[in-house]
């Protein structure tokens, strides 16, 4: 199972709040943390944006996702992205039960292919999972003259539009509101009373595991944000040594020039010898 944790504050170079995923053995998924490191630095900014944040969720999910499948994240292809977007668009979310929203869909399956296009161009895989399309579109031009525009659509994106609900009318929405408002004081008024004999106990009790919880949240986001500093460190590292090897070999390739020898010529043939 995969875990994502929010970077805490305090730790240079990783912006608070910035996603962190861990694989099942609670190691730092890199190319992920990578990606999300160049999105986050990108802003310049102290914390996280909300746009890395949703990044972050969006990996989580699709890695999630491969993991309980025993899919290694390089052998992804279209058919395995496919069947993601489907397994979306055939059942609803685990967590709020309901169905998913195109755009929700959409979303998520645009963010994992911004990742591999990336991953792509860093030459951590050698293949493109997905395929852009031709497509002609109805667009408008600067004099509002409609026209037909070619662009490239992203084929495992949903193109069906999504239905959405009548708005509710005044009256609508008043019986929504206060139909149901005697029932709830009632419900209010009775677990108020079975509420009043127990509530200091309870209230303890709820603090001190609070606190406790909190601890050990505070204790895995420190532990998670160190882990993700010493990795980025290495990371650049990595760089670095990349950078000075490529150098080594120029300095290398150019002493041996240097060193090549010249081969001298005379500058005109020399004089006969005169008669004596």
């Amino acid at each position: 199972m995969v875990t994502i944790v929010r970077a805490g504050s305090g730790e240079l170079g990783i912006p608070a709040g910035l996603p962190i995923l861990f694989d099942a053995d609670m190691a730092i998924i890199e190319p992920a943390f990578v990606w999300l490191m160049e999105h986050a630095e990108l802003s310049g900014r102290a914390q996280a944006s909300e746009t890395v944040r949703t990044y972050g969720e969006h990996l989580y999910d699709w890695f999630d996702s491969l993991e309980q499948s025993r899919i290694e994240w390089r052998e992804a292809d279209e058919r395995v992205i496919a069947a993601y977007r489907n397994r979306m668009l055939e059942n609803p979310s685990t967590h709020t039960g309901r169905p998913y929203a195109r755009t929700t869909i959409n979303a998520r399956v645009s963010t994992v292919c911004r990742f591999y296009a990336w991953a792509l161009d860093q030459g951590l895989i050698d293949h493109c999972p997905f395929r852009l399309t031709e497509k002609m579109t109805l667009m408008l031009d600067g004099a509002y003259r409609p026209g037909l525009q070619r662009r490239q659509v992203n084929a495992l994106i949903v193109s069906r539009p999504e239905k959405l609900p009548r708005p509710l009318r005044a009256d609508e929405l008043a019986r929504l509101i206060y139909s149901h408002h005697a029932s709830v004081l009632d419900a209010l008024r009775e677990l108020q009373s079975r509420r009043e004999g127990t509530a200091e106990t309870a209230a303890t009790e709820a603090d001190r595991a609070r606190s406790a919880l909190l601890e050990a949240e505070d204790r895995n986001i420190a532990l998670a944000t160190h882990n993700a500093s010493l990795l980025k460190r290495a990371v650049e590292a990595e760089q670095r040594a990349e950078r000075l090897e490529r150098r080594n070999a120029q300095l290398v390739q150019e002493l041996d020039r240097i060193r090549r020898p010249v081969p001298i010529r005379a500058s005109a043939e020399a004089p006969a010898p005169s008669a004596a």
